[in-house]
């Protein structure tokens, strides 16, 4: 249906060894401590229980469960583009002008609800700007808003209170 998008590289070992680096550096930077990688995904309409089973093997095969033991998985409700969405500036350049008031009134009715987040998401941004998933997450970098992210998502608003309890964020 979509032709973005890459959501079986979650389930490749080949992700995790490349992880593997960076979140020993998280180790040896901060010492004795519990570090361990963090996946955050789509749920895409799967079955949870299988798309974490899938993820774990794949997280298995690489030297990650060797060095670290164990991986937290945990799904956006929708897509993950509605957590970009909900956070995504209006003041973005990248933006089409006439998409602007389309894109608050998805925000306003709560981006977790909208049916094809990553396809509205593309619909909002200049063709000529932006023509890549990278692309887009480059402009959403440079905008997110995550006070705004929180108040028109529900599923952000639900990841964010729990990196907060665990202390990820300052």
């Amino acid at each position: 249906k979509n032709s973005r998008g890459g959501k079986k590289i979650l389930e490749k070992k080949d992700t995790y060894i490349g992880a593997s680096g960076v979140v020993s550096s998280y180790g040896y930077i901060f010492g004795d401590c519990d570090v361990y990688p963090l996946v955050v995904c789509d749920l895409d309409m799967n079955n949870e229980a299988e798309r974490v089973q899938k993820i774990k093997e794949a997280y298995s095969q690489s030297t990650l469960l060797k060095r670290f033991g164990k991986v937290k998985v945990m799904f956006a409700i929708n897509e993950i583009e509605s957590w970009y969405m909900a956070g995504l500036s209006q003041e973005a350049e990248e933006l089409k002008d006439s998409k602007k008031t389309s894109l608050q009134k998805m925000k306003n009715a709560g981006t977790d609800i909208v049916v094809d987040p990553k396809e509205a998401l593309y619909l909002c941004f200049n063709e000529k700007w932006v023509q890549s998933d990278f692309e887009v997450v480059q402009v959403v970098n440079q905008t997110f808003d995550t006070n705004q992210a929180k108040q028109y998502s529900v599923s952000f608003q639900i990841f964010h209170e729990w990196l907060n309890e665990r202390g990820f964020l300052g």
